[in-house]
C-alpha cells in the first residue's frame, strides 16, 4: 500500500535524478575534452597574431633595433624566438624562459637540428616567417610558444573531477527531491479531494494553485464533480416527480373507478325498475331519457380519461397561439350566443415551440369552461400579450378553496361536470413545462398561462 501511495513520487525522483546526473556527467566530459582544445586554438591564434606584429616591425627596422625589440617581446610574451640572418643565429632570450643576453654563433646544420627537436615536442607551438629587414637583408625567425599549460589544465580538471562530481550528485539529489515533491504534491491534493468526492460530499473542490496541466486537470475534475452533483440532484427530483405522478395516477384511477361505478349503478337500477314496472318507473320514455343522459355523461368522462393518456409530448412544432384561440372561439360562438355572451379579444401574434395537440386541448377546455360557467349576458376577456394568455370571466360565487380543489380529479361545483377539465389542463401544462395560475377576485375568475420557451 505504501509503495503504491508513493510510486509517483519515487518515479519522479528517479527520473529527475537520472536526468540531472546525465547532465552533470555531460558537462564534466565537455569541460575535460573541450576546454583544452579551446585553449590550444586560442594560444595558436594568439601566436599567429603576435608573429604578424613581429614581422611588421622587422620589415621597417635595422638589425640592431630588431634584436632589441625581439628580446623584449620574448621576455614580455613568454616566447622563445630564433632570429637567423645570413651570418648569425640568435636565441632570444632562451627556451627555458629565463632572461639572458643575446647569443650568437652556430651553423645552419645545428640550427636545423635544434628546430627539429623543438617541432617534435608535444608541448610547443611554432610560427616561422622569412623576409627582408629594414637593412634589406634576408632574415628568418621562429616564434616558439609553450603549450604545457594545456596539459596542466587537463591534469587539474581530472584531479578536481571527483570533488565536482560528488557536489553535483548531491546537488542533483536535493533538486530532484524538491522538484519531485513539487510535482507530486498537487497530485496528492487531487487524490485527497477525489476520495471525498467518492462519498458525494457537497462543497468539495480541488484547490487550483497553478495555471498548468495539473491545474487544468483539477479544474476539469471540479467541473465534472459539479455536473455530477447537479445530475444526481436532477435525477432525484425526477424520481420524486415520477413517484408523485405514479401516486397521482393510482389515486386518479381509484377515483375514476368510483366515478364510473356510480352512474353505471344508477343506470342499472333505472333499467331494472323499468323492466319490472316499479312505481313511477313505468314511465319508460322519461327514464330512458335519464338513462341516456347518464350514458352521455359516462361517455364524456371516458373521453376525458382517454384524453389524459393520448398525447405524445415529444412531438413538438412551431405553432401560432393566436390562430388556435380564434379557431376555438369560432367553434364556441354558437354556445356563447345561446347564453348571450360576448368575447373581448385582445390578441397579438405569439409563436411557441410545443405540442400542438396538447396546447389545443388546454385552450379548448379553458374557453369551454369560461363559456359554460360564465354568468349570462357577460363578457369573456381573452388577452394574448407579452407571451402571456389570460382567460377571464364572471363566475358564480367561486372561492379560493374551490380554486385549490379544481385541479384535483373529479372535483366540480356542478353535478353535470365530469370534474376532469381543469385537472387535464393542469396535467398538460405541467407536462409542457408551462407556468400557470388561477385567481379569484370577487366574482371574476382569471386563468393565466406564461409561454416561456
Amino acid at each position: 500500500m505504501f509503495m503504491k501511495k508513493n510510486s509517483i513520487f519515487r518515479k519522479a525522483l528517479a527520473y529527475n535524478l537520472f536526468l540531472f546526473l546525465m547532465i552533470t556527467v555531460i558537462i564534466h566530459l565537455s569541460i575535460y575534452i573541450g576546454l583544452p582544445k579551446l585553449y590550444f586554438d586560442r594560444k595558436e591564434s594568439q601566436l599567429k597574431s603576435d608573429t604578424q606584429k613581429i614581422a611588421q616591425y622587422v620589415r621597417s627596422h635595422n638589425h640592431t633595433e630588431t634584436l632589441q625589440f625581439l628580446n623584449e617581446y620574448a621576455i614580455n610574451s613568454n616566447y622563445s624566438i630564433q632570429y637567423m640572418s645570413q651570418k648569425e643565429t640568435y636565441h632570444l632570450p632562451t627556451f627555458t624562459r629565463y632572461p639572458m643576453s643575446v647569443e650568437t654563433g652556430g651553423d645552419t646544420e645545428d640550427i636545423s637540428l635544434d628546430l627539429a627537436k623543438i617541432q617534435t615536442g608535444q608541448d610547443v607551438l611554432i610560427e616561422r616567417q622569412s623576409m627582408t629587414n629594414g637593412d634589406n637583408q634576408p632574415i628568418t625567425f621562429n616564434v616558439i610558444g609553450s603549450a604545457s599549460p594545456i596539459d596542466e589544465a587537463k591534469t587539474t580538471i581530472l584531479n578536481l573531477f571527483p570533488y565536482t562530481l560528488t557536489i553535483s550528485v548531491l546537488t542533483s539529489i536535493v533538486i530532484a527531491y524538491v522538484y519531485g515533491r513539487m510535482i507530486t504534491k498537487p497530485i496528492k491534493d487531487i487524490q485527497k479531494s477525489t476520495k471525498r468526492m467518492e462519498l458525494l460530499e457537497e462543497g468539495i473542490s480541488i484547490p487550483i494553485k497553478h495555471d498548468d496541466e495539473i491545474g487544468q486537470l483539477a479544474f476539469s475534475i471540479n467541473q465534472l464533480y459539479e455536473h455530477l452533483l447537479q445530475t444526481i440532484t436532477q435525477l432525484e427530483e425526477e424520481v420524486a416527480f415520477v413517484r408523485k405522478l405514479e401516486k397521482e395516477k393510482i389515486d386518479f384511477f381509484r377515483g375514476a373507478s368510483h366515478k364510473l361505478k356510480t352512474p353505471l349503478a344508477r343506470v342499472s337500477i333505472l333499467l331494472e325498475n323499468m323492466r319490472y314496472n316499479v312505481g313511477k318507473y313505468k314511465d319508460k320514455e322519461k327514464y330512458l331519457m335519464v338513462c341516456q343522459e347518464e350514458i352521455v355523461h359516462l361517455t364524456e368522462m371516458v373521453n376525458e380519461l382517454l384524453m389524459n393518456t393520448d398525447f405524445s409530448y415529444d412531438e413538438k412544432q412551431r405553432i401560432n397561439v393566436k390562430d388556435i384561440i380564434l379557431q376555438q372561439v369560432g367553434e364556441l360562438q354558437l354556445l356563447a350566443n345561446s347564453r348571450q355572451l360576448t368575447f373581448d379579444l385582445q390578441l397579438s401574434d405569439i409563436s411557441i415551440f410545443t405540442n400542438r395537440q396538447a396546447i389545443e386541448k388546454v385552450i379548448e377546455n379553458l374557453l369551454h369552461n369560461a363559456v359554460k360557467y360564465s354568468e349570462i349576458k357577460t363578457s369573456i376577456l381573452i388577452e394574448l400579450q407579452n407571451n402571456r394568455l389570460i382567460v377571464q370571466n364572471k363566475g358564480n360565487g367561486l372561492t379560493e378553496r374551490d380554486i385549490e380543489q379544481f385541479f384535483q380529479p373529479f372535483y366540480s361545483t356542478n353535478q353535470q361536470s365530469t370534474g376532469l377539465g381543469l385537472y387535464l389542463v393542469s396535467t398538460l401544462l405541467l407536462r409542457l413545462n408551462l407556468e400557470f395560475d388561477m385567481r379569484v377576485s370577487g366574482d371574476t375568475v382569471s386563468f393565466v398561462i406564461l409561454f416561456n420557451e
